[in-house]
């Protein structure tokens, strides 16, 4: 029966022009050697998720294991297309490599055609995008005649290789489909029916997501084939887990709150995707800002409508989105998307309403100095913002934010990262759980910032009437956030600084201190040591005149007696 079943898949392999590669353990197959000493072409079709695999592996095979040291290697590193021909030697002219930077691990049917002329090898990617690889070596040929691997290499036939062992083996294999293969041989052009040996596939390409009998991801999740499974895609939908069926945590904004994230180098960007949550009952704020110096990027709500603008140094683009009478400040959960490539923009809203634009200018990349930070949910000065029309940070609460494969409040909330922080209360959850009063009196007090203590209190004391509790416990909560807007917290940068500050203010008036004192010292010190000397030749002076007084009286004296006794 085994051997039967083993039969049944050869014959299928046999006669499919297209086959699944399913295992990242053992998958490969086995071809036919590929005639391309002094030329050659071969060209395929493939399509996987995978940024990293082996596509095409050949090698000079001989008897001297020190005579094989020519292979060609084509593999994708990072989603691009990676091509290292090697002819005669390891050194620097005879082994080269190019690398061709795009998407290919899109689950996109791609074809790459290689062609061989001597020395030069011209690898082409769907017939638009090719690139030439020459190698300046002594040897002008590539004697490949080991079997042609795809997919994976045969460890039992290929021990020893000539690219390194270790270095080959780290590439992971290829899962995915290949399809329309067909290279030239000595004996003519061979295609995917000279299969020789094989393992891990399967014959036509599988479709992990067309297996379920029902869809498999919920709550409007996207299913994407894995070919040996499936996985959901889950972004934008407010769900986790495997099935999208786990709610995910939102965060609370006051409009004083807002979250950071800065890059840890400069770099610059071809491609954005952006994707959020938000639901709100102000009709204006600021949901993303970037920009400081140089290119911007802003996503906001004006005045109840999606506006976004973009600008690569050419010029800033707007791209709005309006959703007529009914605005975005509803109280409702709303998706909005940004994917950028290049100079081409598109923003989505609720996966209904699209709109595109393009930057004008050559630019297609948006630099990010090191310096430069992105805001979600505000800016630290939102009223002196050029590129803003709302003038204000964003109140309400946001879920499932990502920016280029970064899950902010996934790290804002569960990871110590350096590079995301928070300024304010950022809060967990979402007390916005009843939608704002429809009277005219309510609304003005919900749409608007700028009415005073009075008049707020009054209105959000009519509001209460005939309301629910939960409609009382939000119309609270927000009047003790309007109390706490009127004094700003301050951020972790501005703490440092004012810290920093202190200490050193501290510093210079001990420092100051210290110098005063031994000024004071030192002059003090000499007036009274000269004040002393002063005394002291004052007391010698004294004693000195005290003597000679006193000779002098004495002198008198004897005089005076020796009178006396000449008169007897």
């Amino acid at each position: 029966m085994l051997l039967a079943g083993v039969t049944i898949v050869l014959f299928l392999l046999h006669f499919c022009d297209c086959i699944t590669f399913l295992s990242r353990e053992d998958s490969f197959a086995e071809y036919p050697p590929w005639s391309a000493r002094l030329s050659g072409s071969l060209e395929f079709e493939f399509k996987t998720f995978n940024p990293r695999s082996l596509l095409i592996y050949a090698e000079e095979i001989s008897d001297s294991p020190n005579d094989r040291k020519s292979f060609l290697k084509l593999s994708l590193l990072h989603g691009s297309l990676n091509l290292v021909v090697q002819m005669g030697g390891e050194d620097s002219r005879s082994k080269k490599t190019k690398r061709f930077s795009a998407n290919l691990n899109d689950l996109r049917w791609h074809k790459v055609r290689i062609v061989r002329d001597k020395n030069k090898t011209t690898v082409t990617i769907d017939g638009r995008w090719s690139f030439d690889l020459t190698n300046q070596g002594t040897i002008s040929e590539l004697p490949v005649n080991s079997s042609l691997f795809v997919g994976g290499v045969n460890k039992e036939k290929l021990k020893d290789l000539v690219s390194g062992r270790i270095k080959l083996n780290q590439i992971p294999r290829f899962v995915g489909c290949i399809r329309n293969l067909r290279y030239s041989t000595k004996d003519g052009y061979k295609d995917s029916e000279a299969l020789i040996s094989h393992s891990g596939l399967a014959s036509g390409c599988v479709d992990a997501c067309a297996k379920s009998n029902h869809t498999p991801c919920r709550n409007g999740g996207k299913c994407m084939n894995r070919f040996f499974t499936f996985k959901c895609n889950c972004i934008g939908t407010g769900f986790k887990g495997r099935n999208c069926t786990i709610p995910l945590e939102s965060a609370y904004f006051r409009g004083v709150d807002y979250i950071t994230w800065s890059p840890s180098r400069h770099h610059s960007v071809y491609q954005h995707v952006i994707v959020m949550r938000f639901k709100t009952y102000l009709e204006n704020g600021i949901l993303l800002t970037t920009g400081k110096g140089g290119d911007s990027l802003i996503l906001e709500l004006y005045r109840g409508n999606l506006r976004m603008s973009i600008d690569l140094g050419g010029g800033s683009r707007e791209i709005p989105i309006d959703t007529g009478d009914k605005g975005l400040n509803d109280m409702e959960w709303h998706k909005v998307e940004i994917i950028r490539k290049g100079t081409f923009c598109v923003l989505k809203l609720d996966d209904r309403i699209t709109k595109n634009g393009t930057t004008p200018g050559r630019h297609s990349k948006f630099d990010f100095p090191r310096y430069n930070k992105i805001f979600f949910a505000g800016h630290t000065k939102p009223r002196t913002l050029e590129i803003s029309k709302a003038k204000q940070n964003f109140s309400g609460c946001l879920q499932d934010v990502w920016y280029n494969e970064i899950q902010v409040l996934f790290r804002k909330f569960y990871t110590r990262s350096t590079q995301i922080e928070s300024v304010g209360s950022v809060q967990k959850g979402c007390p916005l759980i009843t939608p704002p009063p429809t009277t005219a009196a309510t609304t003005e007090a919900w749409t608007t910032r700028k009415l005073s203590r009075h008049t707020t209190e009054s209105n959000v004391g009519k509001s209460t009437v005939g309301l629910s509790p939960s409609v009382i416990r939000n119309d609270n909560f927000e009047s003790q956030n309007r109390a706490s807007m009127s004094k700003e917290p301050l951020s972790k940068s501005q703490i440092a600084w004012i810290t920093s500050g202190i200490i050193v203010g501290a510093l210079v008036l001990v420092f100051t201190t210290a110098c005063l004192v031994h000024r004071c010292k030192r002059r003090y010190d000499g007036f009274l040591i000269s004040s002393a000397l002063k005394n002291k030749d004052n007391q010698q002076r004294a004693s000195q005149r005290y003597k000679a007084e006193r000779v002098v009286f004495l002198e008198h004296g004897t005089k005076e007696k020796l009178d006396r006794v000449t008169k007897f």
